[in-house]
C-alpha cells in the first residue's frame, strides 16, 4: 500500500431546481459483475460563487462550488438553505470524533451535487470495515479481491459519529429538527459510527424528525459499529426517506447493513442500486434493508413503498432476510407494511433464512403490477 494511502467513505433527498446530476459512479471486482449509475456530468457554474477556502465550508444561504479539497476539524452545521456542488473535490473530517455534516432546522435544505469525473479506486479493509482509497485498480484488488471498485467524482469522507442523546450517531451526516438533506452526487465513503468510547451507533447517515432522500451519488465502505439492530448505514425513523437513485454498496454493519427504516411516516424506494452490504453480527438481520416500528410509537405505522427499478442483490447476514427484512412483533415491533409496484428486483441475497426476504406475521405486503422477486 502506498503511504498516501486514505482511509475515505456514503447517501441522498427530493431536489430544487438546481441543474445538475449524479456523477457517475462504477462499481468493480473480479468476481462480480461492474454496476454504473450514470449521469450527466457537465454543466455551469454561472449563478454559482466559488468556494475558495481550504478549511472550512459555507454557513449563509446560497449556491457554491468547491475550488479545491478541504479539510475541517469540527462539523459543518447548516441552519439554512445551502447548495453545494463538490466539482471534483473531497471534504475531509479529521481531529475529534464527530460527525461531518449536521443539518438542523425547519428552514434549513443542503442539496449536494457533483460534477467531477477524476477516478478514484477503494478497497475495503478488512479490519476497520472501512473504504480505503488508492490509486489503482491493481492495488484495490490487492488491498481486497472480494471487496473493490472504483467511482468517480467528488466524496465525503472521515466522519466517525457525534455524541446524541448517549449513543453515536451519524457517522457521515445528522438529520434532525426537520431539516432536509438532498444528495444528488457524490460519494460518501469511510465514515464510521464509532462505539469505542461509550453507548450504540446509528448509521453513516442518521435522521430523526427529518428527510433524508437520495436521487444519485454513492454511499461506498462505510461502517456502523454496534451490535444492536439500529447501526445500519442510514438509518431513518419519524421522519422521511427517498431513494429513486444512486449506489449503496459493500457498506459494513454489526446488523442492519445498508438501511434501517424505523418509525416513518412514509419511505420511498424506486430506483438505484443496493447491493454487496454485509451484516457482522451472528443472528444479525436485513443486510440490505431492515424495517420496522417499535411498541412506543404504536399509533405510527411504517410504511414502505418499494417499486420502478430499484435493484437490491449480492447483500449478506447470518440471519434473517439478506435482502429485506420485516421485523418480527416480538422484536419491538407493532406494525408496518410494505407496497410493491413497479418492477423491482430483489434476487442474489445471501441469508441463513430467507436469503431474499423474511416476512413476520405482524406486517404485511401488498402487491401491484409486477412481481417482487427476479
Amino acid at each position: 500500500m502506498k503511504k498516501n494511502t486514505k482511509i475515505l467513505g456514503a447517501i441522498m433527498l427530493p431536489a430544487v431546481a438546481f441543474g445538475l446530476a449524479a456523477a457517475t459512479v462504477v462499481l468493480t471486482q473480479p468476481k462480480h459483475n461492474p454496476i454504473g449509475v450514470a449521469g450527466e456530468t457537465n454543466h455551469s457554474h454561472d449563478g454559482m460563487t466559488a468556494w475558495t477556502s481550504n478549511n472550512s465550508l459555507p454557513t449563509s444561504a446560497g449556491r457554491y462550488y468547491l475550488t479545491q479539497d478541504v479539510t475541517i476539524t469540527s462539523p459543518w452545521n447548516v441552519s439554512t438553505a445551502i447548495d453545494l456542488c463538490l466539482n471534483g473535490h473531497s471534504i475531509t473530517k479529521t481531529g475529534s470524533i464527530d460527525t461531518v455534516i449536521h443539518t438542523s432546522g425547519s428552514s434549513t435544505e443542503l442539496n449536494i451535487y457533483d460534477c467531477g469525473t477524476n477516478p478514484h479506486y477503494y478497497y475495503i479493509d478488512s479490519t476497520t470495515h472501512l473504504g480505503v482509497v488508492v490509486d489503482t485498480q491493481e492495488e484495490a484488488e490487492v488491498g481486497n479481491p472480494d471487496r473493490n471498485g472504483s467511482f468517480q467524482g467528488g466524496y465525503i469522507t472521515g466522519g466517525r459519529g457525534q455524541m446524541y442523546d448517549g449513543d453515536y450517531r451519524g457517522g457521515c451526516a445528522i438529520v434532525d429538527n426537520f431539516s432536509r438533506f438532498n444528495l444528488h452526487g457524490g460519494t460518501l465513503i469511510g465514515n464510521m459510527a464509532d462505539t469505542s468510547h461509550k453507548g450504540g451507533s446509528y448509521g453513516t447517515i442518521w435522521a430523526r424528525w427529518a428527510e433524508f432522500a437520495m436521487h444519485g451519488g454513492a454511499i461506498i465502505g462505510n461502517y456502523s459499529k454496534s451490535t444492536s439492530v439500529f447501526s445500519a448505514n442510514v438509518n431513518n425513523g419519524h421522519g422521511g426517506f427517498t431513494m429513486d437513485g444512486g449506489l449503496i454498496a459493500d457498506n459494513t454493519a454489526e446488523a442492519g447493513g445498508a438501511i434501517y427504516i424505523g418509525r416513518l411516516v412514509e419511505c420511498s424506494i424506486t430506483g438505484g442500486v443496493i447491493k454487496r452490504n454485509y451484516n457482522l453480527a451472528a443472528n444479525a438481520s436485513g443486510s440490505a434493508l431492515y424495517i420496522a416500528s417499535r411498541k412506543s410509537d404504536a399509533d405510527t405505522e411504517t410504511k414502505v413503498h418499494l417499486g420502478g427499478d430499484v435493484e437490491i442483490t449480492e447483500n449478506r447476514t447470518e440471519g434473517f432476510g439478506g435482502g429485506l427484512f420485516l421485523a418480527p412483533k416480538d422484536w419491538d415491533s407493532v406494525c408496518g407494511s410494505v407496497a410493491f409496484s413497479g418492477s423491482p428486483k430483489i434476487h442474489g441475497n445471501f441469508a441463513k433464512h430467507g436469503g431474499d426476504s423474511y416476512v413476520a406475521d405482524n406486517l404485511y405486503i401488498t402487491q401491484t403490477n409486477n412481481p417482487f422477486f427476479a
